[in-house]
């Protein structure tokens, strides 16, 4: 080939490249990928010399003018012009072995043919320098720690339209959790990326506070994550966007394919409906259940399916009931046959809204006041996880061991023990410190935590000091082992300390059997990520698994004997899994 050829297609090949175009959503996408990058790995950004945010909202204006390869690395070339020459502060010298990277992936600039050469390797050697210390300003001191420092509120008023420099820093901002903070970005079943990218022209185009905050919906549901469920509970908009400003005159469970009637709370409504206890209701003003399920699990976060189910059987939540109007229109099945219905709902200034504010507080059943131990059938010690605090509400300090050791002394005597652990922990000291003293044989650990790691943002380092699993202060009674039966109760509000303790009981009671239903599969210390609006986002921010491997998150804790709650067996009147943890200490 003549040299004159070969030089004219270099030419060509050059032009092409230099000139090569893109789409806004991928500028957009790559502008948050590289301030992330930055905001995370750069040692003036990292340390708080520079704010990111501001950062941000400076070069974002240049992000719309972009048109094509050249003024892209333009653009990126500046940003980088206006940092120090990354140079690491504290070099890291040996990593822990046992590290999660499995998030961590720079093919977005390393092999992406719209980064230049020189940008590729200033960002290459940002992270080959980049900031190791403890004190990462954008990072927690202490992995226990929710809030994520240094990350603004912007609070805009409630009719206020979030401006769109603010909307695009919520998405890069969430962009950045998830890449850097959220170490279960592996178990999403959507491509978070591909999500956030089909977002950016929607939230650029954004005309209100209501499509700014479906948006956040998607991307906060996308995290797959239990603790993240809650984010809708801070809308605005959230009864606009549910459409759920009415209440059923009945009580209900929602089931995988239906929802079952379980009580008539205005008998009158219902009578006049023709809508009964044991009714199944399969579809919804013609949307079937199982739909209206897959539906709502795009708008709400949760770990697994089963979490979800037990959600949308909250009445108070209301969230599987969505109409414009009062009137609702029932397919059902009663005796296996197809009927349907018309019903209308209680909405505001219903003259029977007081009625059900009066069942409502008989069926939420009081706490136990009594500091005694609770014994069922006269030989099996009973504990709910949300009532221990009880035993020493009243009790002076330096009385609380003798009090807690009396407690657990009877526990001791009897045939069998059941943990009820459907609930959150009312006293984080039950179960860590008590009972492992009481009971514990020995002080090894009963699950694999990991934190972000510093000294590469993005990967999780197992820690092993023994403080992360027991007090310090901790020292075992020295008691026998417990000869007689443990049952452990979980199901879906069995969710993260709780999670946690039942992973420690499990420990304590090798011999234990665990039942009910999976729980809600977010074990690990909350993260809080403000986003404007204000918004936040929480998220599970380390990694739990059993000493095993066995992941903890999604999949929740080891069941032996599953108790699952059907249609069939469902009773409003006898609770199911206690009976079942009865009969195992008793045959």
């Amino acid at each position: 080939m003549h040299k004159s050829i070969i030089l004219s297609l270099a030419l060509v090949f050059f032009s092409f490249s230099f000139g090569q175009k893109t789409t806004k959503q991928e500028t957009y996408y790559l502008y948050f990928k590289t301030w992330n990058f930055i905001k995370y790995y750069h040692p003036d950004l990292a340390s708080g010399r520079i704010d990111a945010d501001s950062l941000f909202l400076t070069y974002l204006s240049g992000v719309e003018q972009i048109a094509n390869k050249e003024s892209f690395n333009k653009l990126i070339d500046q940003i980088l012009n206006r940092l120090y020459e990354s140079h690491s502060e504290s070099r890291p010298t040996k990593e822990n072995a046992d590290v999660i990277s499995k998030n961590l992936d720079f093919n977005w600039f390393e092999k992406n043919a719209f980064f230049d050469t020189k940008n590729k390797e200033r960002l290459s050697a940002v992270f080959k320098n980049r900031y190791t210390g403890d004190d990462h300003y954008y990072i927690p001191e202490e992995n226990y720690i929710a809030l994520l420092p240094h990350e603004k509120e912007y609070d805009f008023s409630k009719g206020e339209t979030v401006p769109v420099d603010y909307r695009m820093l919520a998405l890069a901002k969430i962009q950045g959790a998830v890449d850097y903070l959220y170490p279960h970005k592996y178990l999403m079943e959507q491509n978070f990326d591909q999500l956030l990218k089909s977002q950016i022209v929607p939230m650029l185009e954004s005309k209100n506070r209501k499509e700014y905050e479906l948006i956040l919906l998607k991307l906060a549901a996308s995290l797959q994550d239990s603790h993240s469920f809650k984010f809708y509970k801070q809308l605005r908009e959230k009864k606009e966007i549910f459409k759920n400003k009415t209440y059923p005159p009945f009580a209900y469970q929602v089931f995988e394919d239906g929802i079952l009637i379980t009580d008539s709370i205005i008998p009158d409504l219902c009578q006049s409906a023709d809508i009964r206890v044991g009714d199944y209701i399969i579809s919804i003003n013609g949307q079937t259940v199982s739909d209206k399920i897959t539906e709502l699990s795009f708008l709400l976060s949760t770990s697994n399916r089963q979490t979800l189910l037990y959600h949308l059987s909250n009445y108070i939540e209301n969230l599987i009931w969505s109409s414009d109007s009062k009137q609702f229109s029932f397919e059902i099945l009663r005796n296996k046959k197809k009927e349907f219905k018309t019903i209308s709902f209680l909405g505001s200034g219903d003259p029977n809204l007081k009625k059900l504010n009066t069942y409502l507080g008989m069926i939420n059943r009081e706490k136990v006041e009594s500091d005694s131990l609770i014994i069922l059938n006269r030989e099996i010690a009973y504990f709910n996880i949300h009532e221990t605090f009880r035993f020493i509400q009243n009790v002076a300090d330096e009385k609380i061991d003798q009090q807690m050791d009396s407690i657990l002394n009877l526990a001791r005597s009897k045939k069998g023990i059941i943990f009820d652990m459907r609930g959150y922990p009312d006293w984080g000291g039950f179960v860590p410190m008590f009972v492992t003293k009481s009971f514990a044989q020995t002080l090894t650990p009963y699950a694999k935590y990991y934190q972000v790691n510093k000294l590469k943002v993005g990967t999780y380092v197992h820690k092993t000091a023994p403080d992360v699993y027991y007090n310090p202060q901790l020292k075992l009674n020295g008691s026998a082992v417990y000869g007689g039966k443990v049952v452990i109760i979980v199901n879906p509000a069995t969710q993260s300390m709780s999670e946690w303790n039942t992973m420690n009981l499990q420990h304590i009671f090798p011999n234990s059997v665990t039942i009910g239903e999976q729980s809600a599969g977010a074990d690990g210390d909350l993260k809080t990520m403000n986003l404007p609006g204000p918004y936040e986002l929480d998220f599970t921010g380390n990694a739990i698994f059993y000493p095993d491997g066995t992941e903890a998150q999604k999949r929740g804790v080891k069941i032996d004997v599953p108790v699952k709650l059907t249609k069939e067996n469902y009773s409003k009147n006898q609770d199911l899994m206690l009976l079942k943890a009865i009969e195992l200490i008793e045959k």
